[in-house]
């Protein structure tokens, strides 16, 4: 079943050079690199970069499968990730950055889909899949909440994450309403609120757990 889902996994990483390969007499000199908030492109390179994407997620998806090795409490612990945790946060990025490879090519060819709100849609539904298994990931020092306290206490990192998980996960759906509702700028602002509190309350919940039931046990 594992060597079946690898086969799957490597497939969809080339999907994109086969696509680009067929689309490759039909791509402008120039393509569409990063789009602004409001959804206009901003940056333009020559069609070579439509490698980019598929190349980093190529690396993204090796970097994933290799960091057990070079991280010690992984090593200490052969399930410390917990490998059904791994393979779907492996899978929802190798997935994501297949899709904004599309969305690009897309774009490039004049293809009509509303190209910012694809990716920022698709960006909310990768957060929200990535919350859905964070609550299962174990200390480790390369993915997750890291504080000084969830990584000094097993109990803190597991507390910490079992609810920040929920706060990603309802965060993002709701964000992916709000977008439809406010304008561009607004979004941008509550998206980079969103963020800096969900940052802020990762260091003073850690801590406060930590102080309150670690260091007083």
């Amino acid at each position: 079943m594992q060597r079946k889902r690898n086969i799957a996994e490597a497939l969809l990483l080339l999907l994109p050079f086969l696509i680009i390969a067929l689309a490759w007499k039909r791509l402008p000199p120039m393509i569409p690199m990063h789009w602004n908030i409001r959804g206009q492109v901003d940056r333009w390179d020559s069609k070579p970069f439509a490698f980019l994407l598929p190349a980093l997620a190529i690396a993204l998806n090796a970097f994933l499968r290799a960091i057990p090795l070079f991280d010690p409490k992984l090593r200490r612990k052969a399930d410390a990730f917990g490998p059904i945790a791994l393979s779907r946060i492996r899978l929802a990025l190798t997935v994501l950055f297949v899709v904004l490879s599309l969305v690009q090519l897309a774009a490039a060819l004049n293809y009509p889909i509303g190209t910012g709100r694809v990716v920022i849609t698709c960006a909310l539904l990768l957060l929200a899949a990535l919350g859905n298994f964070l609550g299962n990931l174990r200390p480790n020092y390369f993915a997750g909440i890291r504080t000084p306290w969830t990584l000094e206490s097993g109990e803190t990192w597991r507390v910490t994450h079992r609810l920040g998980a929920k706060l990603i996960v309802f965060g993002s759906l709701g964000l992916l309403v709000v977008q439809f509702i406010v304008d561009p700028r607004t979004f941008g602002a509550l998206t980079l609120l969103a963020i800096i509190a969900l940052v802020i309350w990762s260091f003073v919940y850690s801590w406060r757990h930590f102080t309150r039931h670690v260091e007083r046990s």
